[in-house]
């Protein structure tokens, strides 16, 4: 059975190259195309690059970066003064006291705020101190100061501060906040946008916010192009609805908190529910939590909701790599690549001599099965139901769905790539691998709710073919043609052999070398292609090992497998444990899920094939779930 191609959606790809220009020249682009963008000349000394503004990231810190995201309008004090109009409001100080509480309360991080007006300003500054900073505040105009970008000092730091001459009552120019957002334990970058745009209140107004919201997506494909692996966060009160939502998806590539974006065939999807407060993300921002705050503390705070978004930066792309190809190649023994590598597996011994490698990986430390370590590679979880694991291979025969052993839906690296408009692949010869085509086909995957609905069929291709040279001719297709961001693919002649005349039997060894044979096609292929294969990483691992005599029973042995990572970035010749130092190469068995320095396991590469291509952790997953494990070392 051969699945259908489905391309990629281009609103969700991420550009090929790196692309490293001097902040002067983003602000010279910017004014190109219509736009004022002001800098204070006491904020910057001299226009550095992006590369010299962010110091060299650690290898050792996880570079996912989590945080929680605010539009808030707080009711400027002009609004409730003695004798104006909303009289039976407290004054902006008092209110202020409570919108800090509200702030407390829901954990927040980064803030835009709207109507922020002197008194309030100081109100915020007595309460808070040092432990939050804000732009432009007091530093330009009182009418920038209305829209100040707030976040908080332990976590994040200014490396580059703007504003944007936005439209307001009447067509005036005022200045609106932008600013890049360090975090101070990940090192991970975020521009931050926050705009006010008018309302009816002298007058129609519309032009002015149709005007002001061309400029702001003039000015996010302006970033797109000269920062494109800097995320973008937008939050405002933009007094309007669904016109904002519609005219921003369409214009720019962002998507909104609430679920609204632009489908590839529908047109625009506004979310829900519409509010005139708006939070909107690039691509590379996935809003994990949204939430309106429209009751309790906040009604006598302000006349507006708290619209509150929970968002998952996901770490950069890996020295340009836009796809994986992941091979479990159960059988596989390390031992064997260990004696007698260059003999039976050339191919592969080159692959560990030009990458990251480790011959002392495990699989799941409770059960050695093919499936059940198959659905770990793919899931990141282990197998054990009780903790958390999908339960394929816990107990009785395969199950009809992984969701069925489990009890509940289990998210796949499938679903990650798939939610977010990349191009997937599964192909194998091993008929009890229909297992994973029909748990993430369209009737049984969750629904897409990240940006654009993609469908619930979350493998773009499947091919189950009749054998592995099958398998391999299919991989060579795909790495040349379509090139999914994710494809997958499992061997498995080497396991059927080894089982039925012994692990290193001469048959064995002859299946180990048709195995490195068929892997070699595909490397081929893919080495015929330049610019593909420098944007693609390899990853070949072992669902499970084997014993050395025909029946014979090993943990060490059957849990024991390899782990080759090659591609762009990769430093050659690297051990994984050398580059990984929080985990440690067991001295026999399996270790177990409660190590406190554990093996590298086959479960950890499903997040850190995540990782590698921009995602978010798999949902649900516990192995590598911090995203930590790295393959590229001080070469990244």
């Amino acid at each position: 059975m051969t699945g259908r191609e489905t391309p990629a959606s281009p609103h969700w790809r991420l550009r090929a190259a790196v692309v490293l220009v001097t902040l002067a020249a983003v602000a010279g682009s910017l004014i190109a195309v219509g736009l004022t963008l002001d800098r204070p000349g006491t904020e910057r000394p001299r226009a550095r690059t992006a590369a010299e503004l962010l110091p060299p990231l650690d290898p050792a810190r996880p570079q996912v970066t989590g945080t929680r995201l605010a539009s808030f309008n707080v009711l400027g004090h002009g609004h409730t003064a003695s004798g104006k109009m909303k009289k039976r409001w407290a004054s902006g100080p008092e209110r202020m006291t409570w919108a800090v509480q509200l702030i407390e309360e829901h954990g927040l991080e980064i803030v835009g705020f709207q109507e922020m007006q002197p008194p309030q300003l100081g109100r915020f500054r007595e309460l808070t101190g040092d432990r939050w900073a804000l732009w432009p505040g007091s530093r330009l105009t009182t009418a920038a100061m209305h829209n100040s970008i707030g976040w908080r000092t332990d976590l994040w730091r200014a490396v580059d501060k703007q504003t944007v001459k936005i439209p307001y009552f009447r067509g005036n120019l005022i200045r609106m906040p932008l600013v890049k957002l360090q975090h101070r334990t990940t090192g991970r970058a975020v521009w931050v946008f926050n705009t006010h745009n008018p309302a009816n209140a002298h007058g129609p107004a519309w032009r002015w916010r149709k005007k002001g919201f061309r400029i702001e997506a003039d000015m996010i494909e302006r970033l797109r192009a000269t920062d494109p692996y800097t995320p973008i966060l937008v939050t405002g009160d933009k007094n309007e609805r669904q016109k904002y939502v519609c005219n921003m998806v369409a214009w720019t590539d962002q998507h909104a908190g609430n679920g609204g974006y632009l489908h590839p065939s529908a047109g625009c999807r506004p979310g829900a529910p519409l509010k005139v407060d708006w939070t909107m993300g690039s691509p590379d921002v996935h809003f994990t939590g949204h939430r309106i705050v429209d009751k309790g503390l906040i009604d006598k705070t302000t006349d507006h909701p708290l619209i509150v978004d929970d968002v998952v930066l996901p770490a950069p792309p890996a020295a340009g790599i836009e796809r994986v190809l992941l091979i479990d190649a159960p059988g596989l023994r390390a031992s064997t690549l260990a004696r007698s590598g260059p003999e039976v597996a050339p191919r592969l011994t080159a692959l560990r001599a030009g990458g990251a490698s480790t011959l002392e990986a495990r699989t799941d430390p409770d059960r050695v099965g093919l499936v059940a370590n198959t659905i770990s590679l793919l899931t990141g979880r282990p197998v054990n139901p009780a903790r958390g694991g999908h339960g394929v291979g816990w107990a009785g025969p395969l199950p009809a769905t992984v969701h069925d052993s489990a009890g509940g839906y289990v998210a796949s690296l499938f679903d990650r790539a798939h939610d977010m408009g990349r191009g997937t692949a599964f192909v194998s010869a091993d008929r009890r691998m229909a297992l994973v085509a029909a748990s993430w086909d369209a009737a049984h995957g969750a629904p897409d709710r990240l940006g654009a609905d993609n469908g619930r069929g979350k493998i773009s291709v499947v091919a189950l073919q009749p054998n592995d040279d099958a398998v391999s001719d299919r991989l060579g297709e795909l790495v040349t043609g379509a090139a999914p961001a994710l494809t997958v693919a499992t061997f498995r002649e080497q396991f059927d052999v080894g089982r039925r005349d012994g692990w290193e039997s001469a048959s064995y060894h002859a299946s180990v070398r048709r195995l490195d044979a068929r892997v070699g096609r595909v490397l081929d292929r893919l080495a015929a292609k330049p610019q593909r294969a420098a944007s693609t990483l390899v990853i070949v691992t072992a669902s499970r090992g084997g014993h050395a005599r025909i029946g014979a029973m090993s943990r060490t042995a059957n849990h024991r497998v390899p782990v080759i990572v090659s591609g762009p970035g990769v430093p050659a010749g690297a051990d994984l444990y050398a580059l990984n130092p929080d985990y440690a190469k067991p001295p026999k068995g399996p270790g177990t899920l409660d190590d406190p320095a554990p093996p590298l396991r086959v479960g950890d590469l499903a997040n850190l094939v995540a990782t590698v291509l921009a995602l978010p952790s798999i949902a649900g997953s516990s192995s590598n779930a911090q995203q930590s494990v790295d393959v590229f070392g001080a070469a990244r």
